[in-house]
């Protein structure tokens, strides 16, 4: 594994790519800018536009139309998107399964996917499940190193994708973030995640429990779903023995019409 990043090196990142992101936000508000009314939106200095566009025209990403009517973004941008629209998919297909295993056990069903250092709640079943006793939770993120979605998703997720996230998250100093400072012990744990076939919640004070597995792609971890119960109500052999077959049966279910449907023509 390579040395994490240092915060140093993070940071001098992070300004010219924020620059980048607000000239194409500007550009994408119009069919075209000129150069002036990209100053007065970014409030970014001419001469640091003028390589900004240089460097984005050099990818693809922008042209110049005229020096009257200024720049433009090009189809390229459309690819920017690409995973919104995965993920959009992904719960579309999660929707039918995860109903269909929550109006069958009771239990409900969270849908995860990654979302820079965190795994954000895209879809659950709570609102139907007559044994929760937590609030709908889309759009929550969960720290990916304490939760069993995010334990799920580094455990099957391919080592070059894992390396980066866990050089990433070693950059900051949170106490969550410490095992990523120190991954053996935690690749030990994903090794044997991955053997069992699913994750858990850490240990926690929580009254609840994860049982958490991937929704695959090939070897793309799509999204992880989890089944969320509480700790007095089951055991954790009483939740895999009696669950974990249906709840595997769901995520490939997933993996599978996500993999046979067609990807939506950009507008």
């Amino acid at each position: 594994m390579q040395p994490p990043a240092t915060d140093a090196t993070s940071a001098d990142a992070i300004g010219p790519v924020t620059r980048a992101l607000a000239v194409l936000e500007a550009l994408n508000r119009r069919p075209s800018t000129p150069l002036r009314v990209l100053h007065d939106d970014t409030g970014l200095p001419k001469p640091t536009l003028v390589r900004l566009l240089h460097a984005l025209r050099a990818a693809g990403y922008v042209e110049q139309i005229s020096r009257r009517l200024g720049y433009r973004v090009t189809g390229r941008v459309v690819q920017l998107s690409a995973g919104v629209r995965m993920r959009d998919r992904v719960v579309d297909a999660a929707i039918g399964p995860m109903d269909q295993f929550t109006q069958r056990h009771r239990w409900p069903l969270y849908l995860g996917t990654l979302e820079g250092s965190t795994i954000q709640v895209r879809h659950s079943t709570v609102a139907d499940s007559p044994l929760s006793t937590e609030p709908a939770a889309y759009n929550r993120a969960w720290p990916i190193l304490s939760s069993a979605l995010g334990h799920a998703y580094l455990a099957f997720c391919p080592d070059a994708e894992r390396s980066m996230i866990l050089r990433a998250l070693a950059t900051s100093a949170r106490a969550e973030t410490a095992p990523a400072r120190d991954p053996r012990g935690l690749l030990a744990t994903l090794r044997a995640i991955r053997r069992q076939g699913y994750a858990l919640t850490p240990p926690s004070r929580s009254r609840y429990l994860g049982m958490a597995v991937p929704v695959m792609d090939g070897e793309t971890v799509l999204a992880c779903l989890s089944l969320r119960f509480l700790r007095r109500a089951l055991t954790v052999e009483e939740a895999v023995g009696h669950y974990l077959d249906d709840l595997q049966r769901a995520a490939r279910e997933i993996g599978r019409v996500v993999g046979t449907r067609p990807v939506a023509a950009p507008d």
